[in-house]
Protein backbone atom coordinates (compact mmCIF):
# COMPACT_ATOMS: atom_id res chain seq x y z
CA UNK A 1 0.00 0.00 0.00
CA UNK A 2 1.12 3.52 -0.78
CA UNK A 3 0.02 6.69 1.03
CA UNK A 4 0.71 10.12 -0.43
CA UNK A 5 0.22 13.75 0.56
CA UNK A 6 0.93 17.24 -0.69
CA UNK A 7 0.28 20.69 0.74
CA UNK A 8 0.58 24.27 -0.41
CA UNK A 9 0.67 25.42 3.23
CA UNK A 10 -3.10 25.81 3.38
CA UNK A 11 -4.79 22.89 1.60
CA UNK A 12 -3.68 19.29 2.07
CA UNK A 13 -4.44 16.56 -0.45
CA UNK A 14 -4.18 12.90 0.58
CA UNK A 15 -3.86 9.85 -1.64
CA UNK A 16 -3.56 6.08 -1.44
CA UNK A 17 -4.20 2.89 -3.32
CA UNK A 18 -7.15 0.95 -1.95
CA UNK A 19 -5.74 -2.58 -1.82
CA UNK A 20 -3.60 -4.34 0.80
CA UNK A 21 -1.24 -7.10 -0.33
CA UNK A 22 0.42 -10.05 1.39
CA UNK A 23 3.34 -11.76 -0.35
CA UNK A 24 2.64 -9.76 -3.54
CA UNK A 25 -1.00 -10.92 -3.65
CA UNK A 26 -3.98 -8.63 -3.08
CA UNK A 27 -5.86 -9.70 0.05
CA UNK A 28 -8.19 -6.83 0.84
CA UNK A 29 -9.75 -4.06 -1.24
CA UNK A 30 -11.40 -0.81 -0.21
CA UNK A 31 -8.84 -0.17 2.51
CA UNK A 32 -8.53 3.34 3.89
CA UNK A 33 -5.18 3.91 5.62
CA UNK A 34 -6.19 7.31 7.07
CA UNK A 35 -7.23 7.78 10.71
CA UNK A 36 -8.95 11.10 11.48
CA UNK A 37 -8.83 12.65 14.97
CA UNK A 38 -9.15 16.26 16.13
CA UNK A 39 -7.54 18.52 13.51
CA UNK A 40 -5.26 15.69 12.40
CA UNK A 41 -5.17 12.76 10.02
CA UNK A 42 -2.65 9.92 10.24
CA UNK A 43 -1.89 7.73 7.23
CA UNK A 44 -0.41 4.37 8.20
CA UNK A 45 1.52 1.81 6.13
CA UNK A 46 3.29 -1.29 7.34
CA UNK A 47 1.74 -3.81 9.69
CA UNK A 48 -2.03 -3.85 9.10
CA UNK A 49 -2.79 -5.07 12.63
CA UNK A 50 -1.03 -1.99 14.08
CA UNK A 51 -3.14 0.32 11.93
CA UNK A 52 -6.30 -1.52 12.99
CA UNK A 53 -5.25 -1.27 16.63
CA UNK A 54 -4.71 2.49 16.30
CA UNK A 55 -8.15 2.76 14.70
CA UNK A 56 -9.71 1.23 17.81
CA UNK A 57 -7.83 3.72 20.00
CA UNK A 58 -8.81 6.86 18.11
CA UNK A 59 -10.50 8.23 21.26
CA UNK A 60 -7.10 8.39 23.00
CA UNK A 61 -5.62 10.19 20.01
CA UNK A 62 -8.60 12.54 19.99
CA UNK A 63 -7.82 13.61 23.59
CA UNK A 64 -4.14 14.28 22.83
CA UNK A 65 -4.59 15.92 19.43
CA UNK A 66 -2.81 19.18 20.23
CA UNK A 67 0.74 19.62 18.98
CA UNK A 68 2.78 17.31 16.79
CA UNK A 69 4.83 16.16 19.78
CA UNK A 70 1.66 15.38 21.78
CA UNK A 71 0.24 13.29 18.94
CA UNK A 72 3.50 11.35 18.55
CA UNK A 73 3.86 10.81 22.30
CA UNK A 74 0.31 9.47 22.43
CA UNK A 75 0.90 7.17 19.42
CA UNK A 76 4.03 5.76 21.04
CA UNK A 77 2.33 5.28 24.43
CA UNK A 78 -0.60 3.42 22.84
CA UNK A 79 1.69 1.04 20.95
CA UNK A 80 4.20 0.52 23.79
CA UNK A 81 1.37 -0.23 26.22
CA UNK A 82 0.28 -3.09 23.94
CA UNK A 83 3.86 -4.29 23.19
CA UNK A 84 3.44 -3.40 19.49
CA UNK A 85 7.07 -2.45 18.98
CA UNK A 86 10.53 -3.96 18.73
CA UNK A 87 14.00 -2.87 19.85
CA UNK A 88 17.28 -3.91 18.28
CA UNK A 89 19.41 -3.09 21.33
CA UNK A 90 19.19 -1.23 24.63
CA UNK A 91 20.20 2.11 23.10
CA UNK A 92 17.98 2.09 20.03
CA UNK A 93 14.67 3.88 19.74
CA UNK A 94 11.79 1.42 19.51
CA UNK A 95 10.51 0.50 16.05
CA UNK A 96 6.74 0.45 15.68
CA UNK A 97 6.81 -1.43 12.33
CA UNK A 98 4.72 1.24 10.63
CA UNK A 99 5.53 4.30 8.53
CA UNK A 100 3.21 7.30 8.59
CA UNK A 101 2.21 10.62 7.14
CA UNK A 102 0.69 13.01 9.67
CA UNK A 103 -1.24 16.05 8.43
CA UNK A 104 -3.04 18.90 10.14
CA UNK A 105 -5.95 20.89 8.74
CA UNK A 106 -3.80 24.03 9.06
CA UNK A 107 -1.77 22.80 6.06
CA UNK A 108 1.22 21.15 7.77
CA UNK A 109 2.38 17.68 6.67
CA UNK A 110 4.92 15.50 8.49
CA UNK A 111 6.74 12.25 7.76
CA UNK A 112 7.06 9.71 10.59
CA UNK A 113 9.55 6.87 10.22
CA UNK A 114 9.18 3.57 12.09
CA UNK A 115 10.68 5.07 15.28
CA UNK A 116 8.40 8.13 14.97
CA UNK A 117 11.24 10.45 14.07
CA UNK A 118 9.50 13.51 12.55
CA UNK A 119 10.31 15.49 9.42
CA UNK A 120 8.19 18.41 8.19
CA UNK A 121 7.43 18.07 4.49
CA UNK A 122 8.01 21.31 2.55
CA UNK A 123 5.06 23.00 0.88
CA UNK A 124 4.67 22.04 -2.77
CA UNK A 125 6.46 18.69 -2.44
CA UNK A 126 4.58 15.43 -2.81
CA UNK A 127 5.46 12.89 -0.13
CA UNK A 128 4.82 9.17 0.27
CA UNK A 129 5.21 6.20 2.55
CA UNK A 130 4.85 2.53 1.80
CA UNK A 131 5.45 0.42 -1.28
CA UNK A 132 6.24 2.52 -4.33
CA UNK A 133 7.65 5.53 -2.45
CA UNK A 134 10.55 5.90 -4.90
CA UNK A 135 8.17 6.06 -7.87
CA UNK A 136 6.13 8.79 -6.18
CA UNK A 137 9.15 10.95 -5.39
CA UNK A 138 10.67 10.47 -8.85
CA UNK A 139 7.41 11.14 -10.68
CA UNK A 140 6.82 14.29 -8.63
CA UNK A 141 10.25 15.65 -9.52
CA UNK A 142 9.57 15.15 -13.23
CA UNK A 143 6.04 16.57 -13.07
CA UNK A 144 7.21 19.74 -11.30
CA UNK A 145 9.72 20.28 -14.11
CA UNK A 146 7.47 19.43 -17.07
CA UNK A 147 4.01 20.58 -15.89
CA UNK A 148 4.55 23.13 -13.10
CA UNK A 149 0.99 24.48 -13.37
CA UNK A 150 -0.79 21.23 -12.47
CA UNK A 151 -2.94 21.45 -9.35
CA UNK A 152 -1.78 19.62 -6.25
CA UNK A 153 -4.74 17.23 -6.61
CA UNK A 154 -3.75 16.37 -10.19
CA UNK A 155 -0.07 15.97 -9.26
CA UNK A 156 -0.89 13.70 -6.33
CA UNK A 157 -3.13 11.50 -8.46
CA UNK A 158 -0.43 11.12 -11.12
CA UNK A 159 2.35 10.30 -8.64
CA UNK A 160 0.16 7.83 -6.74
CA UNK A 161 -0.71 6.13 -10.04
CA UNK A 162 3.02 6.04 -10.92
CA UNK A 163 3.66 3.93 -7.82
CA UNK A 164 0.70 1.70 -8.66
CA UNK A 165 1.87 1.21 -12.27
CA UNK A 166 5.41 0.25 -11.27
CA UNK A 167 5.22 -1.56 -7.92
CA UNK A 168 3.44 -4.91 -7.71
CA UNK A 169 2.58 -4.22 -4.06
CA UNK A 170 0.44 -1.17 -5.00
CA UNK A 171 -2.57 -2.63 -6.81
CA UNK A 172 -6.13 -1.38 -6.89
CA UNK A 173 -7.52 2.07 -7.47
CA UNK A 174 -5.99 5.47 -6.67
CA UNK A 175 -8.05 7.39 -4.11
CA UNK A 176 -7.61 11.16 -3.61
CA UNK A 177 -9.22 13.33 -0.93
CA UNK A 178 -8.86 16.88 0.30
CA UNK A 179 -8.18 17.00 4.04
CA UNK A 180 -11.30 18.16 5.79
CA UNK A 181 -11.48 17.61 9.53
Amino acid sequence: MIITAITDGHEVWLGHNNTVVLDHSPISEDQNPWIYFGNWVLGVTGETYVRQFLDTNVDKLEKEAGSVSEVIRCLAEILIEENLYSEDDDNAAPSFNIYCILANNDGRVFDLDSSFSVTKIPNGKAWARGDGIDYVLGADHVIREIKPKLSNEERLKIVTEAAMANDIDCPGKAIMAKLVV
